[in-house]
């Protein structure tokens, strides 16, 4: 499930709406990738993330540690 909580995740959450519905209409997965680039494009939507690592299994353990039991564990992010 997708949670979006702020405006780059709400365009992120849209164009993958987007791209599912334009996928179920044209039942074709290049086609609708393709459509969604464009529309990506006609917004100029290019986010440039400060630091990478939104998903705690993309980040050194030097920043997720401090980040508590709240987030995912090592052993969890190993099972994916």
């Amino acid at each position: 499930m997708r949670l979006p909580s702020g405006i780059s995740s709400t365009i992120d959450e849209s164009l993958f709406i987007f791209e599912t519905v334009i996928n179920d209409i044209a039942r074709n997965a290049r086609e609708a990738e393709q459509a969604t680039r464009r529309m990506q494009l006609s917004i100029q939507y290019n986010p440039q993330l400060l630091y990478p690592g939104g998903d705690p299994c993309s980040v050194d353990y030097s920043v997720y540690a401090p980040a508590g039991d709240e987030a995912l564990s090592a052993t969890q992010c190993a099972r994916r």
